[in-house]
C-alpha cells in the first residue's frame, strides 16, 4: 500500500509526496509485468472488437510498448525525485524539531531552576523554623517524658490508692531503699524510653533517604507557629511529595491503649493543623505523616484493638468537621525498621488519609497489652 499524503505541515507534505512518488519508481517494473496481457491479445481479435474498443486496446498496447522501452528511466526520475524530496523534507523537519527541541529544553531548565529556587527557599523557611540544639534536645526529653511518664503515672496512681486504704505503699510507711528503687526503676524507663525515641528517628529517615535516592533534604526539630515536628523531608523531585514527620514511641505497658488513645487524638489534631502551617509559613504543600514505633511486637486482638480504635476516632473527627483530613497514620515496631527498607514506599505510596497498621502475627507468645 502506497503512503498516504500528509498536509498539515509543509515538510511532512513533502516527505510524503517523495515516498509515494520512491514507491511508484520501485514499484513501475511490478506493475508492467502484472499489465503485460494487453500485449498478448492478436491483432485478429481486436478485429472483432467494436471500434472504440480496439482503439482502446491498441492505445494501451502502445502506452505498455512505450513504458517497456523507457521504464527504466522513468523509475529512476521518480526514485530519485522522491529521494531528494524526501531528503529536503526530513532536513526541514529536523530543523523543525531541533527548534522545537530547544524550546522544551529552555522550558525544562526553566522548570528546573523555578523548583530549584523554591526548592532553596522552602529550605531556607524551614531552617528559620529550626529548633536550637538546646530547644531539640528539650523536646526529644519531652517526648521521651510522655511515653515513660505514662507507666510512671499508673505507677503512681497504685501508691495514692494503696495511700489512701492506709496500706503498706503509702509513702508515709514506705522505706528510704524502696523510694530511691522506685526512682531508679523511674530513671530506667525514662532513660529506655530516650533511647528508643533516638533509635526511631534515626531508622524512619534512613529508610526514607534510601527511598529518595539522596533527592532529599531533611530539616530535623522544626516548630512552626508552635506546631513541632521531628523532621521535614524537602523532595527535590517532582514525583516526590514533601513530608513533615511526627515519630512517637510507644511504650507497652498494662492498658498501654488508654494512653494511646489520647495520643492518637493528638496526633489527628496535629495532622490537620501542621498542613495549614507549612503552607502558610513555608509556602509548600506537605504530607503529614505520623508514625508510631511500638518497643514490642503485637498480637492479633492488639492490632485490631487498634484498628477498630483509629477507625473510630477518625469517624468521630470527620463527623465533627464535616470536611477531609490529609495525611497518614503509620504504625509499626522497631524490629520491623530495622530489617526493612519498605517504610517510605509505603507513606509514598498511601493517600488521602491512609494509614497502614500493624501486621498481625497470632504465633508471638507475648502479646502486647494487658
Amino acid at each position: 500500500m502506497l503512503p498516504g499524503l500528509q498536509f498539515t505541515d509543509f515538510h511532512k507534505f513533502l516527505v510524503s509526496v517523495g515516498g509515494l512518488s520512491l514507491a511508484s519508481g520501485i514499484a513501475l517494473p511490478l506493475v508492467l509485468l502484472r499489465s503485460q496481457k494487453a500485449l498478448l491479445v492478436p491483432e485478429r481479435d481486436i478485429l472483432l472488437l467494436a471500434p472504440s474498443a480496439a482503439k482502446a486496446v491498441r492505445s494501451q498496447q502502445d502506452q505498455l510498448a512505450w513504458l517497456i522501452r523507457h521504464w527504466p528511466m522513468v523509475s529512476l526520475v521518480l526514485v530519485i525525485l522522491g529521494v531528494s524530496l524526501v531528503v529536503k523534507g526530513a532536513i526541514m523537519w529536523k530543523r523543525r524539531q531541533d527548534r522545537l527541541n530547544e524550546r522544551d529544553d529552555a522550558e525544562i531548565d526553566r522548570l528546573k531552576a523555578e523548583r530549584e529556587k523554591f526548592h532553596q527557599e522552602t529550605l531556607a523557611l524551614a531552617r528559620q523554623h529550626q529548633e536550637s540544639p538546646s530547644q531539640a534536645d528539650v523536646s526529644l526529653e519531652e517526648k521521651a517524658a510522655e511515653s515513660a511518664g505514662e507507666e510512671n503515672f499508673e505507677d503512681l496512681s497504685s501508691v495514692r490508692t494503696a495511700a489512701n486504704d492506709g496500706g503498706p505503699a503509702s509513702p508515709s510507711n514506705s522505706s528510704v531503699p524502696e523510694q530511691r528503687a522506685d526512682e531508679g526503676t523511674s530513671s530506667k524507663k525514662h532513660l529506655d524510653a530516650l533511647t528508643l525515641q533516638v533509635e526511631a528517628e534515626e531508622l524512619v529517615l534512613r529508610n526514607i533517604r534510601s527511598f529518595y535516592r539522596g533527592h532529599l533534604d531533611i530539616v530535623r526539630d522544626v516548630r512552626i507557629n508552635g506546631v513541632r515536628a521531628d523532621a521535614l523531608v524537602v523532595s527535590q523531585s517532582s514525583n516526590m511529595p514533601n513530608l513533615i514527620l511526627d515519630i512517637r514511641i510507644v511504650l507497652v505497658h498494662p492498658n498501654w491503649l488508654y494512653y494511646f488513645r489520647r495520643r492518637l487524638q493528638e496526633s489527628i489534631r496535629w495532622i490537620s493543623q501542621v498542613k495549614g502551617e507549612a503552607v502558610a509559613e513555608l509556602h509548600a504543600d506537605v504530607k503529614p505523616v505520623v508514625l508510631f514505633v511500638f518497643n514490642q511486637n503485637p498480637s492479633e486482638a492488639t492490632v485490631l484493638s487498634v484498628r477498630r480504635l483509629i477507625s473510630r476516632l477518625l469517624d468521630d473527627y470527620l463527623a465533627a468537621r464535616s470536611r477531609s483530613l490529609h495525611g497518614l497514620i503509620f504504625l509499626t515496631t522497631v524490629a520491623d525498621l530495622r530489617k526493612t527498607d519498605t517504610l517510605a514506599a509505603d507513606l509514598i505510596a498511601q493517600g488521602g488519609l491512609a494509614m497502614d497498621t500493624l501486621s498481625p502475627r497470632s504465633d508471638r507468645s507475648e502479646p502486647i497489652g494487658g
